[in-house]
């Protein structure tokens, strides 16, 4: 028996707790309790991530005054629709591409084509 390794020392730990019911018991529980502070923490992981998001567009210096204006209507997409007018600031911009956040939703960042952007704001004016 000595050869048998960890499947020794697992079946040792699951009687001396009180057999497989309940170490599956406990399993689930543990499951059950990672799942809640998941769910709970949530909505503070997204705070921070926005926090961090906006830190990168001021330390690259798009973070000006008065954002960027989209000067005709255009939906994103895989975003939001937005109407002449509304704002919009530079989180990133890597090569031929930029990552936006709107106005209306700062906290989800868009991806979108240089030339595309200079086509429907005042980016790059």
């Amino acid at each position: 028996m000595g050869n048998l390794g960890g499947y020794e020392t697992v079946t040792k730990f699951i009687k001396k707790i009180g057999g497989p019911k309940v170490f599956v018991g406990l399993l689930a529980t543990g499951a059950a309790v990672s799942f809640g502070f998941g769910a709970a923490l949530r909505p503070k992981i997204e705070k921070v991530k926005g926090k961090i998001l906006k830190k990168k567009a001021s330390e690259k210096g798009f973070n000006k005054e008065e954002p960027y204006r989209f000067t005709c209507d255009y939906e994103l997409l895989k975003g939001p629709n937005v109407s002449e007018g509304d704002g919009f600031v530079v989180l990133e911009v890597l090569d031929d591409v930029a990552i936006i956040a709107c106005e209306n939703d700062l906290d989800t960042p868009f991806v979108i084509g240089i030339d595309e952007l200079k086509s429907i704001s005042n980016f790059g004016k």
